[in-house]
């Protein structure tokens, strides 16, 4: 009979998360993961499975913690202007405010893990996706339902600026400016 874990594992998978997202997959031992999530090795093969296993497992750990954030912030009250803003400025705060400088982690994974690995990749693609169909509501839901004169598709849009795109920077003003004519 298998005795009970001594450890929270999902304690055990925050740290994990952290160090992962701080050092990446391939900055990161086994040994390593044993040292910062205090658990032994065969308590980290026998609740997560191989390194990988933990990364992925480390990977949805911050992408569910985030899409919570990112749907509460495209869904609150305001202008799309307003709405935008605080987006951005909330994600601004959060990678200045962080003392490791981790940046985002997905944006890390899909730079360092993504191109080699398609397991990786596809979460990466699924979760860009689902930040780009956020936008997209967000988009229609300030977009005014006749409109003369505005004939630039919002998918169009979301494409030229969208998370995947790397005209994010660039285009954030601009599309801030023509928000605000909209509302």
């Amino acid at each position: 009979m298998a005795g009970k874990k001594a450890f929270d594992p999902q304690q055990v998978l925050e740290k994990a998360m952290n160090a992962f997202w701080e050092r990446g997959y391939e900055g990161i031992s086994i040994e390593d993961l044993v040292q910062c999530t205090g658990i032994g090795r065969g308590s980290l093969y026998d609740t997560f499975g191989d390194k990988h296993s933990l990364y992925l497992a480390a990977l949805d750990r911050y992408l569910v913690s985030g899409q919570a954030q990112i749907t509460a912030l495209l869904n609150q009250a305001g202008t799309v202007q307003e709405v935008l803003e605080q987006l951005f400025q909330t994600y601004i705060d959060a990678l200045l405010s962080d003392p490791n400088h981790r940046g985002c982690f997905l944006v890390n994974a899909s730079l360092e893990t993504a191109p080699r690995d398609p397991e990786v990749n596809q979460i990466v693609q699924s979760a860009l996706q689902e930040l780009e169909e956020g936008f997209y509501r967000l988009l229609i839901k300030g977009w005014p339902v006749t409109s003369p004169g505005r004939t630039i598709p919002i998918n169009w849009l979301i494409s030229c600026w969208g998370p995947s795109s790397a005209f994010v920077s660039w285009h954030v003003e601009s599309l801030i400016g023509a928000c605000s004519k909209m509302s």
